[in-house]
């Protein structure tokens, strides 16, 4: 093995034992802030609270979507994420009248499930909210979007959920994987996300495309 490639090693494995102790770290400060956001959403009540109550709670929503299907005209849906740090993301529904009629956790196992074949990229954005990263690969002509949630209760049970759209933007597969940045002692050189597989990919994080 060279001198290089050894350094490599070296400092990837520092950077990721780093990352565990930003992780552990965040770990608590999370549950603290959880904690308060979970507070605010109580305080949300479908059939009562206002669009007014949910701004003044939950501050400015980070994007919001006109009504779909059929909900009747003037409904709009509000997008509250915590990506790319957090693991949540609430879609919070407001009617006509200006109600709140509905509030949900959009990144859940189940949730995903509804993520299909043929889907585009701005239908997956309605319906799991802004992503931790778009990353594209020019090889390939795939752009995949990463979304990072909890398969549990505690901060080691960080996955990253991942959608893969071709050069038609169009859906074509999904998965989910354990968040490397828990595992600080993998192998730099292990294909551990199936995004690594092509070399000098084109990142842009957090980005609504």
């Amino acid at each position: 093995m060279t001198e290089t490639m050894t350094e490599t090693i070296t400092q990837t494995r520092t950077n990721r034992w780093a990352a565990a102790v930003f992780y552990a770290v965040c770990g608590a400060c999370l549950a603290v802030l959880t904690g308060c956001a979970n507070m605010s959403l109580e305080e949300i009540k479908p059939g009562t609270s206002t669009e007014a109550d949910v701004r003044a709670r939950m501050g400015e929503p980070g994007r919001i979507w006109p009504a779909a299907g059929n909900a009747p005209a003037g409904s709009r849906v509000f997008e509250f994420s915590r990506q790319p740090y957090g693991h949540t993301a609430h879609m919070v529904d407001i009617g006509a009248d200006g109600k709140v009629t509905a509030l949900r956790q959009v990144l859940t196992a189940e949730n995903f499930k509804n993520v299909v074949v043929g889907m585009s990229p701005e239908a997956v954005l309605r319906m799991l909210g802004k992503p931790m990263a778009v990353t594209h690969y020019p090889r390939k002509e795939e752009t995949y979007y990463d979304w990072r949630y909890l398969d549990g209760r505690q901060w080691d049970n960080s996955r990253i959920f991942y959608a893969v759209f071709d050069k038609n933007r169009q859906l074509v597969s999904t998965g989910s994987i354990r968040d490397p940045d828990l595992d600080p002692k993998a192998d730099p050189y292990v294909m551990f996300r199936p995004m690594q597989r092509q070399s000098q990919p084109q990142k842009i994080r957090g980005s609504h495309v």
